[in-house]
């Protein structure tokens, strides 16, 4: 019901409006969010205070908020979005290089992968469905002009699109899985996608950390320094976590 009211009023109201209501409305009631069980469970999986909770929250309703003001609305995101540093790309793009920017769910990561296509062409974004059309209708409007596949049956589309040179695909890898490439992240043993790295690993391209960050009211997106795996991937997850986890706002759990 959440999302709906989100997908409604936010682009309408704009980002700065929506992102100060719906970060007040899930601080507010973040003891009756369903979600709020699993952000203790992710908490207590990586050893954190549960004090974060209330702002894990706090900051789920900002990224609603924005995120969903884009909506018809693509002028918005020049609102939302602060300092990016694409050096390593742009390096990686100079030697014909393609890439798997990968993030986790962390600040505002939809934004994330828009900024890289607002700053590229050829940029491809791995998405999950909600199973609901009419919220998936405006989700996909919210997600610009980037190539969208659907993380559940785009396969081969994922490996043609990592097999052109300079191509990009963005993605959260961070979700619950039951099996996958073995990571140790935030101290504990977890599966991060095995196809996805398995296709990068066959195609050449470079893994690219993409940290999300919300500071001072806007979202810096920086494409870190290339990471030779999956492991040193989670790596760099921790220590995003570590650093600031009321920016971790991943709503399904780690048990």
């Amino acid at each position: 019901m959440l999302l709906k009211l989100a997908s409604t009023m936010a682009p309408v109201l704009g980002p700065v409006a929506s992102k100060a209501l719906f970060s007040k409305i899930t601080g507010g009631f973040s003891g009756i969010i369903p979600a709020r069980e699993n952000v203790r469970k992710n908490l207590e999986f990586a050893g954190l205070p549960r004090r974060f909770e209330k702002e894990i929250l706090k900051n789920f309703g900002a990224y609603l908020g924005e995120f969903l003001s884009l909506r018809n609305h693509p002028e918005n995101l020049d609102r939302i979005l602060g300092d990016c540093d694409f050096g390593a790309i742009e390096k990686l793009r100079q030697q014909g290089r393609s890439c798997l920017a990968a993030t986790c769910h962390y600040g505002n990561w939809e934004v994330g992968a828009l900024s890289y296509g607002k700053y590229f062409p050829d940029v491809s974004v791995i998405i999950r469905t909600t199973g609901d059309a009419y919220l998936d209708g405006h989700i996909r409007a919210c997600r610009g002009s980037n190539n969208l596949i659907d993380i559940d049956n785009g396969g081969r589309q994922v490996l043609k699109v990592l097999g052109r040179a300079k191509s990009i695909v963005c993605a959260a890898v961070d979700e619950p899985r039951d099996e996958g490439v073995e990571v140790q992240f935030l101290g504990r043993t977890v599966f991060f996608p095995q196809g996805l790295f398995r296709m990068a690993k066959k195609s050449g391209v470079a893994i690219v950390p993409t940290l999300c960050k919300r500071n001072k009211g806007l979202i810096n997106v920086i494409a870190q320094e290339p990471v030779a795996d999956a492991q040193e991937l989670a790596d760099c997850f921790s220590q995003w976590i570590r650093d600031d986890p009321s920016q971790w706002m991943l709503l399904s759990s780690y048990s």
